[in-house]
């Protein structure tokens, strides 16, 4: 194996561990409530920490991609997202909870400022390694339900954290050494696919259509993945055991990946633009009926919903790839996940306190809905920006 296709096995390995260990909490606090004895509105709300973490460390993240080099900060990555995990297992109040999720969010900014960055840097074919790549994640966020219901059920919800933080410090200590061995722990990306960026016809408005889209966007990522568990479980028709919820969820999930490899394909053959727009409205859609619908409607819709939102992944990665300049990557792709997670984090208080008040997810839907109309207008304003 080469050093790149070394470093993008980690980058893949490390992108399925951050989205598992980030959704690990919004199954688990369903067997959480019950030994705690506390309603999902009082033990949602935490996670809202973990994902402002998430989000506005990106930032600074991005920055010490240059400063401390890449392969050190991912390892770095691997290492606190082990620690965090069992730090959340070994939590008994709900104030150590909190601080616990809001450690593992911060882990996991590590990831996509650095990680993207060696990607992009180092794929000989980027449509197809941001693909695989979005895969990984989204298989990782899809096996997060199951495991975590499966892991919760079985040997409780502690052993639910305890095991992917095992095999996130295991993957640190191969990372580790096997770049100390490869000789390239302090080298700095070197692309086969570098460029100055492509210029577009109105930069400004390019730019600000893709922060309004990061905004707009991971409101509906974060409520749609963070609340699909309970979503399925109360909208479902018929009374589901928590493994029935979760395998439901991972289906739902798998539909994302399935359309990530589709993405994949098409992003090396037609236009980002117009592939931008196409998944925008596919995602208006599928909100749209999950709203109006229960049973397997609802199923449907959400499946929609989900493909387009890990399709839209794909997408607005690889228009950072090709639109900004190497040296900018890493800075770029911490704004933008600063922008998406951190802001988008506050629907995540405001999805427990609407459940709680009785009037459940239909609101909550409604407003994703409304998230993704603002999408679709940003992806038209975007190809309007770069359109010769």
């Amino acid at each position: 194996m080469t050093d790149a296709r070394r470093t993008i096995f980690f980058v893949n390995a490390a992108h399925a561990l951050v989205h598992y260990v980030v959704l690990i909490f919004p199954t688990a606090v369903i067997v959480i409530g019950t030994e705690w004895m506390l309603g999902y509105g009082e033990l949602i709300p935490l996670a809202t920490g973990c994902f402002v973490a998430f989000g506005l460390l990106s930032l600074p993240a991005g920055w010490l991609v240059n400063v401390t080099g890449p392969d050190r900060l991912l390892a770095s990555f691997f290492i606190l997202t082990g620690l965090a995990c069992l730090f959340v297992a070994a939590a008994t109040t709900w104030t150590m909870l909190g601080l616990a999720l809001l450690l593992l969010g911060a882990a996991g900014a590590i990831y996509h400022p650095v990680g993207l960055s060696l990607l992009a840097s180092r794929s000989q074919q980027l449509g197809r390694d941001f693909a695989v790549n979005g895969v990984c994640g989204n298989v990782g966020a899809a096996v997060a339900a199951a495991g975590t219901a499966f892991l919760a059920s079985v040997f409780g919800w502690r052993a639910a954290f305890i095991g992917p933080g095992a095999v996130a410090l295991m993957l640190g200590i191969l990372f580790i050494a096997t770049t100390r061995h490869s000789g390239n722990s302090d080298r700095a990306p070197t692309s086969t696919t570098a460029s100055p960026g492509i210029a577009v016809q109105k930069p400004l408005l390019a730019v600000g259509m893709i922060l309004l889209a990061g905004f707009a966007g991971g409101m509906t990522y974060n409520i749609i993945t963070v609340a699909l568990p309970k979503i399925v479980d109360e909208r479902f028709d018929g009374d589901l055991p928590l493994i029935g919820t979760g395998a439901l969820a991972t289906v739902v999930f798998i539909c994302g990946a399935l359309m990530q490899l589709a993405t994949g394909r098409l992003i090396d053959r037609f236009a980002l633009a117009s592939l931008f727009v196409g998944l925008a409205a596919l995602e208006l859609t599928g909100l749209v009926l999950a709203w109006l619908s229960t049973g397997p409607l609802l199923l449907i819709g959400l499946a929609f919903t989900m493909a387009a939102i890990y399709g839209l992944v794909v997408v607005d990665d690889a228009i950072v790839a090709r639109f900004v300049p190497e040296h900018l990557r890493a800075k770029a792709y911490g704004i933008t996940y600063s922008l998406s997670f951190a802001v988008s984090a506050a629907a995540i208080p405001m999805m427990g306190m609407l459940h709680d008040r009785g009037a459940g997810f239909a609101p909550v839907l409604a407003l994703t809905a409304a998230c993704s109309g603002a999408m679709l207008i940003c992806a038209l304003g975007f190809h309007h920006a770069v359109k010769k």
